[in-house]
């Protein structure tokens, strides 16, 4: 699973400011809940219409990011160890579940 941005995450305007990206908000759901020691674990999807990925943080607390690329609504479902949840994403969404 890869995530590729191709812009930068901010623009200078001419009136020395800036403006934010979505890639600036896609790359703050990663900073903000996956700790520095964090390993990727593996995660497996059944549709091309979500991209995921998940991450074990040092704590032994688990990160997963999903994403929609799409112009519609998309359903999931986690599961590990017997237990797990659903949801939709909206479209052109991303999502970090904890626990």
């Amino acid at each position: 699973m890869r995530f590729i941005w191709k812009q930068r995450k901010y623009r200078i305007l001419k009136n020395d400011t800036f403006e934010k990206r979505l890639t600036y908000y896609y790359i703050g759901q990663f900073s903000r809940y996956i700790k520095k020691g964090a390993v990727r674990i593996g995660t497996t999807r059944y549709t091309d219409r979500i991209e995921v990925t998940g991450f074990l943080n040092p704590d032994g607390g688990r990160v997963i990011v999903l994403l929609n690329k799409t112009d519609a609504p998309a359903e999931y479902s986690l599961r590990e160890n017997g237990e797990g949840c659903m949801g939709t994403l909206a479209p052109h969404s991303i999502q970090t579940i904890c626990y």
